[in-house]
């Protein structure tokens, strides 16, 4: 029964699509975007228009994306943040992926992202970082 149910309110279109809400800010040079909700096929394109517009009006050159409050990802939001490293990392800026959820954390680590992007607890961590990455790259 529960089956024909959940099928039949799909056909409906009575599904909710899955939302993700994105907060931007900029601190220390870089930008910050907290997001919230799921990062997959419907979502990642405008995860990918918020992140290189932004980046592109303020000139930043470092990415830091808290992931704490992202219930799911898929491999079109894993796209979506290995294209912003690669695309970073061309003017010697960086990703740094702060607080994934496990289930979270455990996707992106088997998609091979953490032997590229550095994970932190903390957005002051992932600052941090950022900050002492410019200060090498300077010196």
């Amino acid at each position: 029964m529960g089956i024909h149910t959940s099928l039949e309110t799909l056909m409906k279109g009575e599904r909710r699509d899955p939302v993700m809400e994105i907060e931007q800010a900029v601190a220390n040079r870089a930008l910050i975007l907290r997001l919230s909700g799921e990062l997959d096929l419907k979502t990642a394109p405008s995860f990918k228009e918020t992140v290189l517009q932004a980046l592109g009006a303020a000139r930043l050159h470092d990415l830091v994306v808290n992931l704490s409050a992202v219930t799911f990802v898929d491999s079109s939001g894993i796209g979506v943040l290995l294209g912003s490293y690669k695309e970073l990392q061309r003017g010697g800026g960086q990703v740094v992926l702060v607080a994934p959820q496990p289930h979270v954390r455990t996707v992106l680590e088997l998609a091979g992202l953490a032997r590229l992007m550095p994970f932190v607890t903390t957005e002051a961590e992932a600052l941090e970082l950022v900050a002492a990455g410019r200060r090498q790259a300077n010196a």
